[in-house]
């Protein structure tokens, strides 16, 4: 299958087309119109705002209140964050970061943090566009702790920022970005191997993962609960030798293809042609959804047809798969969201705190879906995006809801409660976030199966006058 065909199928279900990211604890989305709003915490400047205010977590805060983030002459298709920080990709294929930058994760040759207090007079027309390289076009960007990368649009990769595990894929562990000359033609691709091209990248806490090819997968980073899925738990691309033709393909079982894949903390699914989810790593709170606490894909015979897909319930399949902290949830093509993993902040939406997939029986018919009423201004759940402790989900009727962690305001509720979702009812009285009168939010058309990597997004069903129309996916950016 050539490139220009995955894309067509995959189109909607890319990073190029992501409307809405979260972070660890601050949410973006792009409106109609190229118009970036953020909330949550805002330490680091991650908001835009030049200020550290959090949002979010008042009344006040949100709707017509809730300010644009000022980025000059910048029209933006997408917009991604990590841990700390946010990126957002132009129409005209320019990049803009802002937030923390202790790392280099903005890309701008130093470490100094913009959008923040002390930075008054940095963003707008101020705050730099990336380097990226000469006649570089940019399709997408993903970002996750604190290293982000840009998936090119003739199918190469970079990738910039923290590199102690090797996530950037260079061969060493040099961070890149923090110091002049070192991004622009001085930044290496990662190389894949030869004539290999990349269609979708996603990032964990310091592993990242590709679907290149015809939808073969290749993981490369920190290795240490599995989660690159080569049954050991070796780091792959901390030294010359590790990448290129001589990183294989994650073995996902006979005849199995990827569409997309979805990093989490220590966790990395994928999402397959059939519908089904595989996921590998770390599987202490459940996260793999295989009904018990073990990790996959760090010892030999864990891999391929070792392990079965994620059991969603009888005759269920997965249209879109997002990946929080220590959690996992799937939108289904009946219209509902299922989530499994860790809870202890209500992300699950369960109106409990008990961790699913641990344990026998937790899986299958036997898992709730998601508790909200989807009445007036949701409807049916249509998709679902996590950041690292909290969970959003889009209903057909253009609206979206969220639960879990609200330390920073990262709900978008306009309450100051820490949980939402953790107790009975909680997450059915949930209502549609406010985010301001006579907005939509961008989202492109999303035919046929697909997922949303790193925070893509799929098109709204309708709206009303003076209500913020948001319709999203996203994979967690941690």
């Amino acid at each position: 299958m050539s490139r220009f065909v995955w894309l067509v199928l995959a189109l909607g279900c890319t990073p190029g087309a992501r409307a809405a990211s979260a972070g660890a604890s601050h949410s973006c989305v792009v409106l109609v119109g190229g118009k970036i709003k953020c909330w949550g915490e805002n330490y680091w400047g991650q908001v835009g705002q030049n200020d550290n205010l959090v949002r979010g977590d008042d009344a006040s805060d949100m709707g017509d209140s809730l300010p644009y983030v000022p980025l000059g002459e910048f029209e933006a298709s997408l917009v991604a964050s990590g841990s700390e920080f946010s990126c957002a990709l132009a129409v005209d294929g320019a990049v803009k970061c802002w937030g923390r930058n202790s790392s280099g994760q903005l890309g701008l040759g130093d470490n100094e943090t913009r959008g923040g207090q002390d930075d008054a007079f940095e963003m707008g027309d101020n705050l730099p566009v990336l380097d990226l390289g000469t006649g570089v076009a940019v399709e997408s960007i993903a970002l996750a702790g604190s290293h982000a990368c840009a998936v090119l649009a003739d199918g190469n990769l970079k990738c910039w920022g923290e590199n102690e595990g090797g996530q950037l894929g260079l061969g060493d562990t040099l961070t890149r970005g923090n110091a002049m000359g070192q991004m622009g033609d001085n930044l290496p691709f990662v190389d894949l191997g030869d004539e290999v091209l990349v269609s979708s990248v996603a990032l964990g806490a310091r592993h990242t993962c590709a679907v290149v090819g015809d939808g073969d997968v290749k993981c490369w980073g920190n290795n240490d609960g599995g989660q690159l899925g080569y049954e050991d738990t070796a780091a792959r691309g901390i030294a010359v030798g590790q990448m290129g033709d001589l990183l294989p393909a994650v073995d996902l079982g006979t005849k199995q293809r990827a569409i997309a894949v979805a990093a989490g903390f220590f966790h990395t699914c994928a999402l397959l042609y059939t519908g089904d989810i595989k996921c590998w790593g770390f599987g202490s709170n459940g996260q793999l959804g295989q009904g018990s606490n073990a990790s996959i894909g760090n010892a030999v015979d864990s891999m391929g047809d070792n392990f079965g897909p994620v059991d969603l319930g009888a005759d269920r399949t997965a249209i879109a798969v997002s990946l929080g902290g220590t959690h996992s949830c799937a939108a289904l093509d009946d219209s509902t969201v299922k989530c499994w993993g860790g809870n202890s902040v209500g992300s699950l939406g369960l109106g409990d705190s008990l961790n699913r997939g641990l344990g026998p029986g937790e899986m299958g018919d036997n898992l709730p879906t998601v508790g909200l009423s989807f009445g007036p201004g949701l409807g049916a759940a249509s998709n679902v995006f996590a950041g690292r402790f909290h969970t959003c989900v889009s209903g057909a009727e253009g609206g979206l809801a969220c639960f879990g962690l609200n330390a920073g305001g990262q709900l978008g509720s306009g309450s100051d409660e820490t949980n939402i979702g953790d107790e009975p009812g909680e997450v059915k009285e949930l209502t549609s976030i406010d985010l301001g009168a006579g907005e939509v939010v961008s989202v492109p058309d999303a035919p046929g199966l697909g997922v949303a990597l790193e925070g893509q997004t799929s098109p709204p069903h309708g709206s009303d006058a003076g209500r913020e129309v948001v319709n999203v996916v996203c994979i967690s950016e941690l």
